[in-house]
C-alpha cells in the first residue's frame, strides 16, 4: 500500500494572500503538517516562510504578524531612479527635436516593450524574506516549488497577463537552485510586469506565475510539481480566485 504524502498548494492572488494566513491557521487547528509546499505569486512569498519553518502552527503565527506589519508599513516603494528615467523618456518624446513624431513613437514603444524593469523596488520584500525565510532555512526546509513564466519584456508579459499571448509555465524547486538565486526565484514568481523587475534565474529572465495563458495556468496554482516530482498522494489547495486552473 502506497504511503500517504501530503502537499500544500498556495495560489496567487495579490493582496488576497492574507487569506492564506487563515487557511494555515485552520490547518494548524486540525494538526495538519505537509511533506511539501508549492506557491505562486503571493503564494510563493507565503509559501517560502511556510517551507522554511516547516511547521504549520509557527508559519501561521509568523505570517499573521508579517501581514499585520505590512498593513502599517510602506512596503511597495517606488524606485526613484527608474521613475526619473521614465520621466526623462517622456520629456524626450515630447521635446521639439528634429525627429519625426512617428520615429519617436516607434522608438519609445520598442524600448518600453523590451524593458525588463519595473517601477517598484523589490528590496523591502527581499529584506523580509531574509528575516523570515533565510536561504539556509529554505535549503533545510520542506521541498518547495514556485511557478513562474519566462519574460519577453513588459509589452509581451502584459499581453500574457490579459491572456492575449501564450507562455509556458516553469516550476522551480527552490532547493535545487544556487544560494544566490533562491530569493530571486521567489521574488520572480511574484513579479508582475511594469510593477516589478524580471529576474534572472539559471540564465533566463522570469516573472509572475500568473502570466501563463488559460491553457497553461498551472503557474498560478502550481499543483503539478507536487504530483509529478514529489509524488504527493494528496493535495490541499488554497485558491484565491476562480481562474486558477490546475
Amino acid at each position: 500500500m502506497q504511503k500517504k504524502k501530503l502537499g500544500i498548494v498556495l495560489s496567487g492572488g495579490g493582496a488576497k494572500g492574507a487569506y492564506e494566513v487563515g487557511f494555515l491557521k485552520a490547518l494548524s487547528e486540525f494538526g495538519i503538517q505537509p511533506h511539501a509546499v508549492s506557491g505562486a505569486s503571493i503564494g510563493a512569498l507565503n509559501g517560502a516562510i511556510y517551507a522554511a519553518l516547516g511547521d504549520t502552527t509557527k508559519s501561521a503565527l509568523i505570517l499573521e504578524k508579517l501581514w499585520n506589519d505590512l498593513a502599517h508599513t510602506d512596503t511597495l516603494k517606488l524606485d526613484t531612479e527608474k521613475v526619473i528615467k521614465n520621466i526623462v523618456d517622456v520629456l524626450t518624446y515630447f521635446s521639439p527635436m528634429p525627429v519625426s513624431r512617428l520615429t519617436k513613437v516607434v522608438m519609445t514603444a520598442m524600448k518600453a516593450g523590451k524593458s525588463q524593469e519595473g517601477l517598484l523596488s523589490q528590496i523591502p520584500m527581499i529584506d523580509r524574506l531574509k528575516q523570515y525565510a533565510c536561504v539556509e532555512e529554505l535549503k533545510k526546509g520542506l521541498p518547495f516549488y514556485v511557478g513562474m513564466t519566462k519574460s519577453h519584456g513588459n509589452l509581451q508579459d502584459v499581453a500574457n497577463y490579459f491572456e492575449l499571448g501564450k507562455e509556458e509555465v516553469v516550476f522551480k524547486k527552490i532547493q535545487n537552485l544556487k544560494d544566490e538565486e533562491i530569493h530571486k526565484a521567489i521574488m520572480a514568481s511574484a513579479a508582475l510586469p511594469i510593477l516589478f523587475d524580471g529576474l534572472e534565474i539559471e540564465g533566463e529572465i522570469y516573472r509572475d506565475g500568473c502570466l501563463g495563458s488559460t491553457e497553461n495556468q498551472w503557474g498560478n496554482t502550481p499543483a503539478k510539481p507536487l504530483v509529478t516530482d514529489e509524488k504527493c498522494t494528496h493535495l490541499i489547495v488554497c485558491h484565491l480566485g476562480n481562474g486558477s486552473f490546475f
